[in-house]
């Protein structure tokens, strides 16, 4: 780790301490708890304010992506809720085969 020059100050975060090798996302989350890693539904839905698709979310559960469909139709602007096995191959997503 490089020492400041001497005439500049050291910048800390109160509080703020993290271990060396430790390694952080950007808002400061472990890698191993962000994301979908494990997850086999992705819930997508059209978003008309920037006209994209984007992801709510992830779910290990039929269940669990079904309940947050619930909640985009719930929304007053988010349209086409769309939920992704991903455990399927795409070409069986494509031919209509399960």
């Amino acid at each position: 780790m490089a020492r400041p020059a001497p005439d500049t100050e050291k910048r800390t975060v109160p509080g703020l301490r993290i271990a060396r090798g430790v390694r952080m996302t950007i808002n400061g989350g472990k890698p191993h708890a962000v994301g979908d890693r494990g997850q086999r539904y992705e819930v997508t839905f059209f978003n008309p304010a920037t006209f994209r698709r984007q992801v709510l979310g992830w779910s290990e559960t039929r269940e669990g992506a079904d309940s947050m469909v619930e909640g985009i139709r719930k929304h007053p602007a988010w349209e086409q809720p769309q939920i992704v096995d991903r455990h399927e191959t795409p070409n069986a997503r494509l031919n209509g085969t399960p």
